[in-house]
């Protein structure tokens, strides 16, 4: 996919973004990301932070368990996102051994 049709694809799904749920937008963060779109072109699209769209790409990346018990209401997203974050440190730890 070139970098128009990228654009096009992500004004397309952020025409949405209000409507979505924070998890429905966690998974087209990753998905964009994952095709090569950058997080400031993501941002401005979304018209948010590109911390946002970090801690959205982050969320997109959680284990299913810890996805499940934010969609239910058992963690916040903040919690979800420290869980996140937390992992990740972990695996970079795991990576330099």
């Amino acid at each position: 996919m070139d970098n128009d049709a990228r654009y096009n694809y992500c004004r397309q799904l952020l025409h949405e973004w209000p409507a979505w749920g924070t998890l429905e937008r966690a998974d087209a963060v990753v998905w964009l990301r994952n095709e090569g779109l950058s997080l400031r072109k993501l941002a401005r699209t979304a018209g948010c932070s590109e911390g946002t769209i970090r801690n959205y790409e982050l969320l997109g990346r959680t284990r299913y368990y810890w996805r499940q018990a934010h969609y239910n209401g058992r963690i916040s997203m903040r919690r979800l996102v420290q869980l996140a974050r937390e992992a990740q440190k972990q695996r970079a730890a795991l990576r330099q051994r």
